[in-house]
């Protein structure tokens, strides 16, 4: 059987580390898990250039990083993670999503 895909999408402010726990947890029950650091985002990540990104900037990157995938992921985001995972939702991706406490658009 294939394995399902899980995208974790993090918060403002946040990086793909707060998803550890999670990670390990679907991991060890079959999952294929991506967690993906936002533009700017990453712990050695710069913020030069940080105030041109627009919200529609993190959407095409994850778009692009599930158009590269074999199979539409299982999308779960968390505040403005949540807000992305709505917008690519609206745009037709993922076979289910999840957000927790989506950020206001």
């Amino acid at each position: 059987m294939k394995k399902k895909t899980l995208l974790l999408i993090h918060g403002f402010g946040n990086n793909n580390r707060v998803w550890d726990s999670y990670k390990a947890f679907f991991s060890k029950r079959g999952f294929d898990v991506i967690t993906p650091n936002l533009r700017h985002h990453a712990p050695d990540d710069t913020l030069e250039g940080f105030e041109k990104v627009s919200l529609l900037d993190y959407v095409s990157d994850l778009e692009n990083l599930i158009n590269g995938m074999p199979s539409e992921p299982i999308i779960i985001g968390y505040s403005m993670g949540g807000l992305l995972a709505l917008k690519l939702m609206e745009r037709g991706h993922g076979r289910l999503g999840i957000c927790l406490a989506p950020a206001a658009p």
